[in-house]
């Protein structure tokens, strides 16, 4: 699937994610995720939307190159992390 939504889900752990290689939208909206390192893998991901989660590193992200649409509201992301996104063009709502 090109797209993947699993907003809503109670979801703690998306470690199983980073096996989806050719995903492009990854909604994952109003859940309880704490780690993203499993995005590190999904090269293709261009729209990501981990609002309202307990996201505080975005790090895996810094080298997705197709990146172009970040929702991080209701999350503790350190501003400097945000500022190297937009730098590397990401659209961010925070």
């Amino acid at each position: 699937a090109r797209a993947v939504d699993l907003s809503n889900n109670n979801l703690t752990d998306i470690s199983e994610l980073g096996e989806l290689r050719q995903v492009e939208r990854l909604y994952l909206s109003n859940n309880q995720v704490g780690l993203i390192d499993a995005l590190y893998n999904l090269s293709v991901l261009q729209v990501l939307d981990i609002s309202y989660n307990d996201v505080d590193d975005l790090s895996p992200l810094f080298e997705l190159n197709y990146l172009s649409y970040l929702n991080v509201m209701g999350n503790r992301i350190p501003a400097w992390q945000l500022e190297k996104l937009q730098l590397k063009g990401v659209s961010i709502v925070a």
